[in-house]
């Protein structure tokens, strides 16, 4: 199905667009051959989107509290984009 993938930083966009993952998650031959996802670093491009799974970083602090900096920005990135009957996802490692 086709999938927009988005990220905040253009550079690891054209790197996984040339192939490559720098967090080693996803190798050169599966990128290559996911046909129907395309990506951006475009916040406009979300207006199309009905689904949304936000996966940004929550690190904790010395106190193990959770920075939820990257999850607010990514929640209103997010919200901007949103229309009535769209679902959002979020995946924490917290």
């Amino acid at each position: 199905m086709p999938t927009l993938g988005f990220d905040i930083d253009a550079q690891r966009v054209d790197e996984l667009i040339r192939g490559h993952d720098r967090t080693r998650e996803v190798e050169p031959e599966e990128l290559a051959a996911a046909a129907e996802l395309e990506m951006t670093a475009d916040p406009a491009s979300l207006a199309g989107c009905n689904v949304f799974m936000v996966t940004v970083p929550t690190p904790i602090d010395g106190h193990r509290r959770p920075d939820l900096g990257p999850l607010l920005a990514a929640s209103r990135t997010v919200g901007r984009a949103l229309n009535d009957g769209d679902v959002v996802i979020f995946e924490s490692t917290v």
